[in-house]
């Protein structure tokens, strides 16, 4: 499986499909922290090609990377899927008490807001993973001000206009750990992976361990 994450954290999952027998081919990995640029070149330096330092090479086709320190192509495999840990802090009640910054103002106002549209959706276009996994704050399904839609529903519409079929779960991390902190999960599968029949079989399994 030819795996690829933004926003990577801890690159865990690549080590839980692994748990379950995947092969895995680490392409390439995005992570703007450097205490977690320093653990990623330390645990997986040998694993992932490349390690940039911003989203956009995936985009752009290349960037810096910190694997290598020096400006990198992105490599040219589709992946089979990608993992991301995409910016929730435009979507923080917190953030929106008052004022109109980019740490106090509007949903829009904030440039992870353009990240998580813009920036994922451009991603999806120009690498075209055949499923994908992202992570977002519950907070993404208030409504936008300016419309009144949800902002998970824009998203979720701008996904099915690129030929993805998304599942969404919500889940609290205390189930693993001991510290509350809801989640939305969603799931993207191309048509290539049975798009909607991949949706519903993925559900009945999830019920099976609920």
């Amino acid at each position: 499986m030819l795996y690829e994450i933004t926003c990577t954290g801890l690159a865990s999952e690549m080590i839980g499909f692994e748990a379950m027998g995947t092969d895995v081919v680490a392409l390439a990995c995005a992570e703007r922290k450097r205490t977690a640029q320093r653990y990623l070149k330390h645990q997986f330096g040998n694993r992932f090609q490349h390690g940039f330092t911003d989203n956009a090479a995936f985009v752009d086709g290349h960037g810096k990377c910190f694997f290598h320190g020096k400006d990198c192509k992105c490599p040219t495999m589709r992946p089979d899927i990608s993992i991301h840990g995409l910016p929730c802090q435009a979507y923080s009640w917190m953030r929106q008490r008052s004022g109109s910054t980019k740490n106090t103002g509007q949903v829009w106002q904030h440039p992870g807001h353009a990240e998580v549209f813009e920036g994922f959706h451009s991603y999806l276009t120009e690498r075209q993973p055949r499923g994908w996994i992202v992570e977002e704050v519950p907070a993404l399904a208030q409504p936008d001000k300016r419309t009144g839609i949800p902002f998970l529903q824009t998203f979720l519409t701008q996904c099915k206009s690129l030929g993805y079929c998304v599942v969404v779960l919500q889940m609290d991390h205390v189930v693993w750990v001991e510290m509350s902190r809801s989640r939305f999960w969603m799931i993207g599968f191309s048509k290539e992976l049975g798009h909607k029949a991949a949706v519903d079989a993925f559900l009945e399994i999830c019920l099976l361990y609920t």
